[in-house]
């Protein structure tokens, strides 16, 4: 069955009309869209859509983010005025892609400064509902049955491998959580002084590539 016309309003009227309300909502997503999220960003949750390779502002005001469908989450809790922060950005972005392709859903929570400095009610209160103090923190979530049923939270900047490592280990993690067994989340040897200089080989052979481009 059709769509019904207004009685009031022409035919050719309604679909002038519906058109031009499809180019106010496409116009209005296009504003939301980012390439990148960085610290000149407006504040608020961000969901990256694999199809068009943007960073959709999703959420400003409301509530906490709360992933509802089925499915796998990965969270990066951001600060503006985060300096690990920007070291963690290349990590992050770059891994972006591979957390898709694993089956991820990547989103980023951005303030200035935690819940303390921040114009987005609802990632301030994203902070405040995953409890997240220090930053980077990276937030792992397993949803089932429109429920959050096992999360796994790393303080932090990650190495890209540890990344991967995280991303790979954590489906089975959840399942066996799921079942009632004790698991761990992967441990990171945050006072290793080879990490230390692994970390700065990265990020000089980064800064390296940059410049050659």
């Amino acid at each position: 069955m059709g769509k019904e016309l207004r009685p009031d309003v022409d035919p050719e009227v309604e679909k002038l009309l519906d058109r031009m309300a499809a180019k106010i909502a496409a116009d209005a997503r296009r504003k939301r869209e980012f390439d990148k999220v960085e610290p000149g960003s407006p504040h608020g949750v961000y969901i990256y859509e694999p199809g068009s390779g943007k960073w959709v502002l999703e959420y400003v005001e409301g509530g906490a983010f709360e992933p509802r469908d089925d499915g796998m989450y990965v969270i990066y809790f951001d600060n503006a005025q985060c300096g690990a922060c920007r070291r963690y950005d290349s990590f992050w972005f770059d891994a972006v892609p591979r957390l898709v392709e694993k089956g991820y859903r990547p989103v980023i929570v951005l303030c200035d400064w935690f819940q303390k400095e921040c114009d987005s009610q609802a990632a301030k209160e994203s902070f405040k509902k995953y409890e997240v103090h220090s930053s980077p923190t990276t937030v792992f979530i397993y949803v089932e049955g429109g429920e959050a049923r096992h999360q796994e939270k790393y303080r932090g900047l990650l190495l890209p491998d540890e990344i991967d490592k995280i991303a790979e280990t954590f489906p089975e993690r959840a399942r066996r959580a799921m079942r009632g067994e004790k698991v761990e989340p992967v441990k990171i040897k945050r006072g290793d002084p080879l990490r230390s200089l692994r970390i700065l080989e990265e990020l000089l052979r980064r800064a390296t590539f940059r410049r050659r481009d």
